[in-house]
């Protein structure tokens, strides 16, 4: 059970730049550690087979991420976008570069503790070779969310009672055939990466037509996303807690 793992780490950090100033996202600072240094603990945490290096899809602060991750001598390859291309843009970007037949896709901003595992069996186990993605219960009513429908889960830009976690397993084939529809082109990755004009996001261009299967969590997960300024606070004493709990 092997899987090429990407972090989406390209994003602005906008809502804790009073906090972090220029330092991107991922470098943030928690407990003394720069957040990619726990992300790293945590994904090796996993139990699961890592095709290759861990692939980080960066764009903002690209070099002062790339620099960082060669210092520490980590195993991951930096894949820059020449600009931001969406959430879902940047998964083709690398996808359509660095093929591998599964993926774990995760956001560079949030980490949880659960048995991923055991959900990678369930995900390698679905004969229909869906997307599955974490999905927990919704507890701020914020907008945009996913709902079932046809025997699985789509994306609604609605008020939903579930909202993704950030993680999700999917194929090589799913990316390819879902960008295809969604954009009408080709997936060759200097197309990809260089001639977009539009940002396309995972959720709402990707997952809101065709259902995909979901691990639901409906009690109270151990969750942080340290994009949010509050829960950046938090994050300081809980990120080393729950990672460091056995």
């Amino acid at each position: 059970m092997c899987f090429q793992i990407i972090v989406l780490a390209g994003g602005y950090g906008t809502r804790i730049n009073s906090i972090i100033g220029d330092t991107p996202k991922i470098l943030a600072p928690i407990n003394d550690k720069p957040f990619i240094d726990w992300l790293i603990i945590w994904i090796n945490s996993w139990g699961i087979s890592n095709k290759k290096n861990i692939i980080l899809s960066t764009c903002v602060g690209h070099e002062e991420i790339d620099s960082y991750c060669k210092s520490k001598g980590y195993k991951i390859n930096c894949v820059k976008e020449t600009k931001p291309l969406g959430t879902f843009g940047a998964i083709a970007n690398v996808c359509s570069k660095f093929f591998s037949n599964d993926y774990i896709i995760i956001n560079g901003d949030t980490i949880l503790k659960t048995d991923l595992n055991s959900i990678a069996k369930l995900y390698k186990n679905d004969t229909d070779n869906k997307p599955l993605i974490l999905l927990k219960r919704n507890n701020f009513k914020n907008l945009g969310g996913y709902i079932k429908k046809n025997k699985g889960w789509i994306y609604s830009a609605s008020e939903t009672e579930y909202i993704s976690t950030g993680i999700f397993f999917i194929s090589y084939e799913e990316i390819k055939s879902r960008w295809l529809k969604k954009t009408k082109t080709n997936f060759k990755n200097e197309i990809i990466n260089k001639q977009y004009k539009n940002k396309y996001m995972i959720d709402k261009d990707c997952f809101s037509v065709n259902p995909i299967s979901a691990k639901i969590f409906e009690n109270e997960l151990p969750f942080i996303d340290i994009g949010i300024p509050s829960e950046y606070k938090k994050a300081q004493d809980y990120i080393p807690k729950i990672l460091r709990k056995k």
